[in-house]
């Protein structure tokens, strides 16, 4: 089942079967609900809820939905505005929530379904574009993959902060430093755990770095986007990994950027871009089925899904579909 996050009143849901997308149905009645994630055991889904007010109450939210029966089991108050990335800790004890516009992460306890009262820690400073930087902007919350630190994206003050949990919170031990302007927006890791790579929102970048117990090494700096092209408001907007590739979606040239991996060394060369068949592509999806593999944009000004066939021999996708969603945002796919 593939899960989508919104930006209207919703969380949806849609089949996947012999290489085509179902009829599209609502799962769960929530605000906004711009970012999914799911609970170790994939019962529960995790959701934001990316409001400035929430429950009369200033800032926006975090909410669990039963992936069984859509029943919102539990929410919580973020005490900052509008919530856009969350991720749970790896004994599932604690959501981490990060707060775009206050840039700020809160912490939301976890135990038998329900939320306990939040923690909030906030980012202070500021970068070089003058309106996107003007203050912090936490963008994207991740562990490493040895599971030992929370990497905290922060768009605005140009770092991704590192922490480690404690049980009284979290300590700042470290941090990796981007050129003023760049906009870190989403991080992720090779499977094997030795490389890092960042998307840079305000110059569509893929920042490459070899990762060890905390280390970043910077090995390669790439665009996602043809020369002479840029969107310097807004345009990378989230990567994932595949095999041998790398995906980056471009707000505005409206495409996917597919780099090829080198496996040895994690660097990155450009193969191609995919027309992402709609307006304003955020996030997307790579999947199998029966040796196939497929790739899904959510692209939000269009409001439609685009599925892909991928060929991983050449890196080249035909289209194969396109559904209807009110401003998708999020994918999550997840067995039945």
């Amino acid at each position: 089942m593939i899960y989508i996050g919104t930006y209207g009143t919703g969380i949806y849901q849609v089949p996947f079967e012999k290489g085509a997308l179902g009829e599209v149905s609502r799962l769960a009645e929530v605000e906004n609900p711009s970012y999914l994630c799911t609970s170790k055991n994939e019962d529960v889904l995790y959701t934001v809820i990316e409001t400035g007010t929430f429950q009369g109450q200033y800032g926006g939210g975090v909410a669990m939905v039963s992936r069984k029966t859509g029943q919102v089991l539990s929410c919580s108050g973020t005490a900052s505005k509008d919530p856009c990335h969350i991720t749970e800790n790896p004994d599932g004890s604690r959501l981490y929530a990060a707060n775009y516009s206050e840039g700020s992460l809160s912490l939301h306890p976890v135990k038998e379904n329900q939320f306990g009262e939040a923690e909030v820690l906030r980012h202070e400073g500021h970068s070089a574009h003058p309106e996107r930087q003007e203050k912090a902007h936490v963008h994207c919350v991740c562990f490493t993959p040895d599971q030992k630190y929370l990497c905290v994206v922060d768009l605005g003050i140009d770092e991704v902060v590192l922490y480690q949990e404690r049980s009284t919170g979290l300590r700042k031990v470290g941090r990796i430093l981007f050129p003023d302007g760049a906009g870190p927006r989403h991080i992720t890791f090779s499977d094997d755990g030795k490389f890092a790579y960042v998307v840079t929102e305000l110059t569509s970048e893929i920042f490459v770095y070899r990762y060890e117990d905390g280390n970043f090494t910077e090995l390669q700096v790439i665009s996602a986007l043809p020369e002479g092209i840029s969107y310097p408001q807004s345009s990378g907007a989230a990567i994932h990994l595949w095999g041998d590739y790398l995906f980056s979606s471009n707000r505005g040239h409206d495409s996917i950027a597919v780099f090829k991996r080198n496996q040895q060394d994690g660097t990155l060369s450009l193969s191609s871009w995919i027309p992402a068949q709609g307006k304003t592509p955020r996030d997307f999806l790579l999947f199998e089925e029966d040796g196939n593999t497929y790739l899904l944009t959510a692209n939000q000004g269009s409001d439609n899904l685009a599925l892909f066939s991928f060929d991983e021999k050449d890196g080249t996708a035909k289209k194969l579909q396109t559904v209807t969603v009110e401003k998708p945002v999020c994918l999550l796919s997840l067995p039945e």
